[in-house]
């Protein structure tokens, strides 16, 4: 599979942010009802907190990828820096699935739309929405439709 944001493109996608208060409500049968669930940082779930945020993980983002679920696709890489050879390396060799790397211009357009500072999660329905995603559903604090 060649790594691009185009494996999005007429799926639903629950984008899951890793925010604590997620924990604490039960999105977990619904989240895992999407065609593709793409996790934040180290939002990977565990049988403790499967309630919450669901099982299944699509799609990884971020600049660390610790946890590698037995049904990741890809990874997405946000770093906002250069990436290095090194980093690349580790998670593809940990991995063994494709790693993207987000261009500068999606965090160009956001910054210069929303400011400095803008998280990972209207940059990831972004990129889903550019990639004509069917249905995107953001899930931070709660749930969002995009």
């Amino acid at each position: 599979m060649q790594p691009s944001p185009e494996i999005v493109r007429g799926k639903s996608v629950a984008v899951v942010a890793n925010a604590p208060e997620l924990l604490k409500l039960a999105y977990g049968d619904e989240i895992d009802d999407y065609d593709l669930v793409i996790r934040m940082n180290h939002g990977v779930p565990n049988a403790a907190v499967e309630h919450a945020i669901g099982t299944r993980t699509s799609i990884l983002t971020g600049g660390k990828v610790n946890v590698l679920p037995d049904d990741l696709l890809m990874v997405w890489w946000l770093k906002h820096t250069a990436i290095g050879d090194r980093d690349l390396k580790s998670v593809r060799g940990r991995a063994r699935v494709p790693v993207w790397h987000m261009p500068k211009h999606y965090q160009d357009a956001m910054t210069a739309r929303l400011g400095k500072g803008c998280s990972s999660g209207p940059l990831i329905a972004r990129i889903c929405a550019d990639n004509k995603a069917d249905q995107i559903s953001l899930y931070e604090i709660g749930r969002a439709h995009v």
